[in-house]
This record gives C-alpha cells, structure tokens and sequence, in this order.
C-alpha cells in the first residue's frame, strides 16, 4: 500500500489523480509490484490495495495532508474529515 501511495504522489491534483486512473486502470500498480519482486500470487491482493491507495491520495488532495502510513490513521484523519463536504462538483453514483 505505501509504495503504490507514494507512485500516486506523482498526481498534484484530483483532476491529475482521476485521469491516471482512468487511463491506467491498474496497469501501473502491477509495475510498482513487479519493481518490488512481488510474484503472481499477489496480483488480487494488489487489486485490493490499489483503490484504497487512490481513495487516500484523494483525501490527501482534498485536505492539504499527507499520510504516514507506518503510523495508525486514526490521529492523521479524524471521523469529521471523512463527514465533512470534500469540494467533489461530481454527483455520487
């Protein structure tokens, strides 16, 4: 998870963050796995983290921080962050 956050650092805004992800599809995660010697049998694990990595650069953008992932994200993104509006113009689908 932090080595594939840390590639998403490389977006500097949600409109950057979200046409990556568009256009990559996770093709860029299995890259940064490959770099890492992680073998076949993580390829749904990497899946798995992949989305909760850019859910976390998104918030990361929205809110001006940066995560640490080696610590707990409970004092770095308290509950009224996550209720709070994030300034997304899209409609919820």
């Amino acid at each position: 998870m932090a080595a594939i956050l840390e590639g998403l650092h490389a977006a500097p805004s949600k409109r950057a963050l979200r046409q990556r992800y568009w256009e990559q599809d996770g093709d860029w995660a299995r890259g940064v796995a490959a770099r890492r010697s992680q073998s076949e049998e993580y390829q749904a694990d990497l899946r798995r983290v992949e989305d909760p990595a850019f859910e976390l650069r998104w918030l990361e953008l929205t809110h001006g921080r940066r995560f640490d992932l080696r610590r707990s994200l409970v004092p770095q993104l308290p509950l009224a962050v996550l209720d709070s509006e994030t300034g997304d113009a899209r409609a919820d689908t």
